[in-house]
């Protein structure tokens, strides 16, 4: 009896000396997510500038991604589409900049059939066309 009272008495005061002070639920404030303050009441410019918010965080898509589940492998190929396309975007920077030139190495086995030496040559004329104008 002695030793279940030591025990109690023991567990009670050790758990009330380092309990931390949450607030209750109603004591929060209510706000989640992203806000906009309404000013001057435009509620239509506040609207604006919530919809402008959440467009460049790419909530609706992140939204639209959830809805249904995606395999990884889905995963794994938008992900390396996505990539092959900023790559692409940055070569086609660079060719307009007249920075890239394109080429396999040293030989010209890259260029072995006639499409893809025709779409090089097109691909010349059309960045010096650029240049000129």
């Amino acid at each position: 009896m002695r030793k279940q009272n030591y025990h109690k008495n023991f567990k009670n005061s050790y758990n009330r000396d380092n309990r931390k002070n949450f607030k209750k639920k109603e004591d929060r404030p209510i706000v989640t997510g992203t806000s906009v303050e309404v000013r001057n009441d435009d509620v239509n410019g506040a609207l604006r500038r919530l919809k402008k918010i959440l467009e460049r965080d790419n909530r609706q898509k992140d939204l639209a991604k959830q809805e249904y589940y995606e395999k990884p492998s889905r995963k794994r190929k938008r992900k390396a589409d996505a990539a092959k396309a900023r790559w692409a975007r940055e070569v086609d920077q660079q060719r307009r900049a007249g920075n890239w030139v394109d080429s396999g190495g040293n030989d010209q086995s890259w260029q072995k059939t006639k499409r893809k030496r025709r779409r090089h040559v097109e691909l010349q004329k059309k960045i010096a066309k650029r240049g000129k104008g």
